[in-house]
């Protein structure tokens, strides 16, 4: 993938940024995702690299999805052939996060259970937390998550953290959910730096 960098007199130069998408079936596991980069005329490289776990359905267990960290919608791509345009997400891959800002985050929950007529609302619960050397530095309240979603085996969620009286360092967010129709939990870490 060639990019073209703006123009050394473009305003806003400092804050661009490029979006690429690469979709790619894959079956259940844990992956990691790495990316480079180099500067042509520089020879400048940079890299990252995020572990994603893709959790085997099939088993019907209660989990959840990887974390996506400070996800953002920024613009709506190419129209498709029946004119609707192709939303564009961006989201932190490096994990770094301001202190004073919000740390926002997304999750899928996926195989919660409803009441045994299956027509029951789902009695989910989740909390979050940011862990520091095996201690407990903030928590949210659980709180019930709302199910929008029609999609019964995937559903969204998302929320934050003021990361506003916490000191400068690194972090474990975790996030758990609970399926009380189920009597189940699952929860997901994710590594964070606030700086």
């Amino acid at each position: 993938l060639n990019i073209s960098a703006p123009a050394s007199n473009s305003t806003g130069q400092a804050d661009s940024a490029t979006i690429y998408n690469y979709r790619v079936p894959l079956t259940p596991g844990l992956y990691q995702v790495r990316i480079a980069t180099r500067d042509r005329k520089s020879g400048q490289v940079g890299s990252a690299q995020q572990w994603i776990e893709i959790p085997d359905l099939s088993l019907h267990r209660l989990s959840l999805s990887s974390l996506l960290l400070d996800l953002q919608n920024v613009a709506t791509g190419e129209a498709k052939s029946d004119g609707a345009g192709i939303p564009q997400v961006q989201f932190s891959t490096n994990h770094r996060f301001a202190r004073n800002s919000r740390l926002r985050f997304t999750t899928f929950i996926y195989n919660a259970v409803r009441g045994q007529d299956g027509k029951s609302p789902w009695n989910i619960w989740l909390r979050a937390r940011l862990i520091r050397g095996g201690q407990i530095v903030k928590t949210t309240q659980v709180q019930r998550v709302s199910v929008e979603s029609r999609d019964s085996q995937r559903i969204p969620f998302g929320s934050e953290i003021l990361l506003d009286s916490i000191p400068l360092g690194q972090y474990i967010l975790e996030i758990t959910v609970e399926d009380q129709v189920a009597g189940t939990s699952a929860s997901q870490q994710a590594r964070i730096t606030v700086e």
